[in-house]
């Protein structure tokens, strides 16, 4: 097991200094080199990245790296998730490894009928996917609450719940962008002053390269295939190839740390 706390964000993150989350006194430079050494341990620890050792169908731009699924494996374990926004299934190869029950809501009708077809994970004993608007949809009472639709819409989702009063865990996915994150960081400071409310970030390393296992040179090497889509329509992120990480790029390559924010909220 590798332990996720050695990846806290140096203090100057745009996660501290925005919404005064813990960080640590470290280098840019440093990080980077303390990722990567996480990285090769991680692979070890994994058996190559086990987790993304499946045909995925949506390349990096229109999912999560595979690898948040493996950061948040304790927390989801044998808990009711939803899963918003949850495409044609990827993130889903996963999760039912740990869930109880999961709920997989997809508003888009190829994805959906997609998703309907995959062999998932037979641990997860009650698995429902479902087509729908989540904004009109009578949302189940659940542990947990993931999503990563947008920077804004998921904005729209979590005061949607709040406004409902509907209490759980919230895993938000942290944007990519300086613009984005800090107008999204802001958002999440509005509804910080809420007694019932405590936020803080899980942060998760991820190397979807498509040299990756070049890498990282243990015997498994050989039999870890990853499966990578060419990316079709860069973004900023996918783009990204400068590796002067700051307080808003802790990634470069398709290679580095991204972030949940986690929000509990309760009566």
């Amino acid at each position: 097991m590798v332990d996720i706390l050695d990846l806290t964000v140096p203090n100057t993150h745009l996660l501290c200094t925005v919404l005064g989350l813990p960080g640590i006194d470290i280098s840019y430079v440093k990080y980077r080199n303390t990722v990567h050494e996480y990285l090769k341990k991680l692979y070890i620890a994994t058996n190559g990245f086990d987790f993304q050792q499946f045909n995925t169908l949506k390349h990096i731009n229109f999912r999560y790296p595979m690898g948040c699924t493996y950061a948040i494996r304790d927390l989801i374990q044998d808990k009711t998730m939803i899963h918003i926004g949850s495409g044609a299934g990827d993130l889903d190869m996963e999760f039912t490894k740990y869930c109880k029950t999961l709920y997989s809501i997809e508003l888009n009708t190829d994805d959906f009928k997609i998703s309907k077809n995959r062999a998932y994970n037979p641990y997860c004993k009650n698995h429902y996917i479902i087509q729908a608007n989540i904004f009109e949809y009578d949302i189940p009472s659940a542990d947990i609450y993931y999503f990563w639709c947008g920077y804004r819409i998921d904005i729209d989702i979590l005061n949607f719940f709040i406004k409902n009063l509907i209490y759980g865990t919230f895993l938000i996915g942290v944007p990519q962008e300086f613009g984005k994150l800090q107008d999204f960081l802001l958002n999440i400071k509005k509804i910080n002053i809420l007694d019932n409310i405590t936020i803080t970030y899980i942060p998760f390393a991820y190397d979807e390269s498509t040299d990756h296992q070049n890498k990282y040179v243990t015997s498994v090497n050989k039999r870890c295939p990853i499966f990578q889509h060419p990316i079709i329509n860069n973004t900023p992120f996918t783009a990204l190839t400068s590796k002067n990480w700051n307080e808003w790029q802790t990634f470069d390559n398709l290679c580095g740390v991204m972030f949940f924010i986690k929000i509990e909220y309760f009566k």
